[in-house]
């Protein structure tokens, strides 16, 4: 699928990635001008390891990412070598961190904004997002997410793990947020009613799914996006 990926696991690995990195930035973009007045957390230590191990996820994703960019010119071999390499990391970081955060949930319940504050929300379901390896575990969350309280849980947070959930499920999804390659371009998986599809996006905060690919390609292909950018 990746053009710079000589296996097709390790594409779908990466692009897993990229769009917890595009994620984060589109919460980001979608806050207010004027910020919301601080409030501690109910429990800050929780809030911290969220914070931690968010940081611990995201460093393991980057190596990923950093090889994606860099790969042109490099055998295949000595890329698979690497991406195995770096697959082992970031598979444990994502099971020691499911682990965890299930026993978290099971004492606290889902910890939204009021109980970490609104970074470590985010960190809590950037973590699950990453929790492929059990796709139940992803569908409590989500559950849970749902059933949170107004403003406990961001609505692109949610945009993202309904549409995991549903992909993993094999079904059409509702955001478009998880893509794929195809000839050398990044497309939506199977979406429910297509024309409508910014629409929805709006609904949640997301931005219109030209831009989100348009910023996929970038990530993916920065020398080709340059290109384009010149002419």
């Amino acid at each position: 699928m990746m053009s710079l990926q000589p296996s097709k696991a390790g594409a779908r690995l990466g692009l897993m990635i990229v769009l917890c990195f595009i994620a984060g930035s589109l919460c980001a973009q979608s806050a207010t001008a004027e910020p919301p007045a601080v409030v501690a957390p109910a429990e800050p230590k929780l809030a911290a390891e969220l914070l931690k191990r968010m940081d611990q996820d995201q460093a393991a994703r980057k190596r990923l990412t950093a090889l994606l960019q860099q790969s042109q010119g490099k055998a295949a071999a000595e890329i698979q070598l690497e991406q195995a390499e770096i697959m082992q990391t970031v598979n444990a970081v994502d099971q020691r961190n499911r682990l965890w955060l299930a026993e978290q949930i099971q004492r606290t319940g889902w910890p939204g904004k009021s109980l970490v504050g609104e970074e470590a929300a985010h960190a809590a379901w950037l973590l699950v997002q990453h929790a492929d390896a059990d796709p139940e575990f992803q569908e409590r969350c989500l559950e849970q997410m749902k059933a949170a309280g107004t403003g406990e849980v961001a609505a692109i947070d949610i945009a993202y793990l309904t549409d995991r959930v549903l992909v993993a499920r094999g079904r059409p999804q509702i955001y478009g947020t998880q893509c794929e390659e195809v000839d050398g371009r990044f497309q939506p998986r199977t979406c429910i009613e297509p024309d409508l599809l910014d629409q929805r996006r709006k609904e949640v905060g997301l931005q219109p799914i030209k831009e989100y690919l348009q910023l996929m390609e970038e990530v993916y292909h920065p020398r080709e996006s340059q290109a384009a950018r010149d002419k």
